[in-house]
């Protein structure tokens, strides 16, 4: 990914599933930390403010997103595979499928 503009609305709309239930587990936070060493090349100390119980509307992140990978499906796609195993990655709770599926309408 590598675009600098894109870290904030990842990390809100990532954000925006990791909190639907309210809660932060271990395996949730390890994989925010691996997206964001693995795709931006950040360390602990610049992704640890990243993850923060957010609200605002994720539509403008969104689409902003969705215009950066405006044709290049396979990073869409990898990113929802993310997002997928991070939903898995603590059980499945209520809500969290429902931020997944906006995410793919508007990416795709």
């Amino acid at each position: 990914m590598q675009d600098k503009n894109l870290i904030e609305p990842f990390a809100n709309i990532i954000c925006a599933v990791i909190y639907k239930d309210s809660k932060v587990s271990p395996e949730e936070k390890e994989k925010f930390f691996n997206f964001f060493k693995e795709e931006f090349g950040l360390n602990e100390t610049e992704i640890e403010p990243l993850l923060k119980e957010q609200t605002p509307n994720i539509q403008e992140d969104l689409k902003l997103i969705k215009e950066a990978f405006e044709n290049n499906i396979s990073q869409k796609a990898k990113f929802m595979q993310y997002i997928n195993e991070l939903i898995y990655s603590d059980g499945v709770e209520d809500g969290e499928y429902e931020v997944f599926e906006m995410i793919r309408r508007e990416l795709f």
